[in-house]
């Protein structure tokens, strides 16, 4: 059996350097036992107070979020975060990319409060180490988008999407595919707004960058397909409407399991405009998805309540009941 603590510095980030390929590839049963062997490993030669421990917790958070181990990654930030705070790094960027990293697990776990709040304190800390005008601050400010919209706060999450959109413009003559996300989600802003013409605008140049640089499968395409579906439908126009609900189905379809809740949604929504395999049941079952998923007061649900025109059951639906 290997001691893990007999271990040399350069086997060890040899160890690591492999878990990171597993990672970065998918590989995350196989990441997960070599993070948790250099951890073990950095605690018996280093103990817990030292930085390079507190880095591979904040390694082993990152993949127990990927296998959906919510409470196993929130433990590991936290322990992160109370060592990088010992040993005075708490305005280092480390420490805020770790804020930003437990703020996107906060809200899988529906604690969008507490996520706002230690995502604008990593903004902030970036802010000062990076220079106000870095690009990277354009991911904390999707994210604080993302957040203000699950709040119900349309108009703040329009202002953290046009921030981050305009600060990965600023120094490019032409948008760079990362931009598109941003260009998206303000479409999908505007069409909870009521602005359909704008919403239809940012939706089509954001499929269009993509597909300048994305294969037409790839999954983020199929976001630009549901904004286009919905700003369709307003219109009344439920043949186009019905194209791109389908774009949007087969390439989740190709890269989902069809209990993911990005299948369901889109099968939801289709279900309005013609007859699908959606029965009721799997209607009813799809609303309790989501629901557990977001939240029953979130805006996404909303949205598909008042698309269903549903008004007296919805807590029913979200019971599946």
């Amino acid at each position: 059996m290997i001691q893990y603590g007999e271990l040399d510095n350069r086997s060890l980030k040899s160890l690591s350097t492999i878990a990171v390929l597993d990672y970065s590839q998918g590989h995350y049963d196989a990441a997960l036992i070599n993070f948790q062997a250099v951890l073990t490993a950095r605690q018996q030669q280093l103990g817990e107070q030292h930085k390079l421990t507190a880095d591979a917790h904040n390694r082993l958070a990152a993949v127990n979020f990927e296998l959906g181990q919510l409470d196993l990654a929130d433990g590991h930030y936290s322990v992160a975060l109370q060592t990088y705070e010992h040993l005075h790094l708490d305005r280092s960027l480390v420490y805020a990319r770790v804020l930003n990293n437990r703020a996107l697990l906060w809200r899988q776990q529906q604690k969008y409060s507490q996520a706002v709040e230690i995502l604008n304190q990593s903004w902030h800390i970036q802010q000062q180490q990076l220079g106000s005008d870095h690009p990277d601050l354009a991911s904390v400010e999707n994210n604080l988008g993302l957040l203000s919209y699950d709040l119900g706060q349309i108009d703040d999450a329009i202002n953290w999407f046009n921030k981050a959109y305009q600060r990965q413009i600023e120094h490019h003559p032409q948008p760079p595919v990362s931009a598109a996300y941003a260009m998206n989600n303000l479409a999908h802003m505007y069409l909870l707004n009521g602005r359909i013409e704008a919403a239809r605008q940012w939706a089509h140049d954001s499929m269009a960058l993509r597909l300048a640089h994305l294969d037409k499968a790839h999954l983020a395409i199929s976001d630009n397909a549901m904004i286009l579906a919905r700003v369709a439908l307003l219109d009344q126009q439920t043949e186009q409407a019905a194209i791109f609900f389908k774009q949007a189905l087969d390439i989740r379809q190709q890269h989902l399991d069809d209990r993911d809740w990005r299948v369901l949604e889109t099968q939801l929504w289709q279900s309005l405009i013609g007859p699908n395999a959606f029965s009721t049941l799997d209607r009813n079952q799809a609303f309790a998805s989501l629901c557990q998923r977001f939240g029953f007061s979130h805006p996404k649900l909303n949205n598909l309540f008042q698309a269903f025109a549903i008004k007296d059951n919805q807590m029913a639906l979200c019971l599946n009941e």
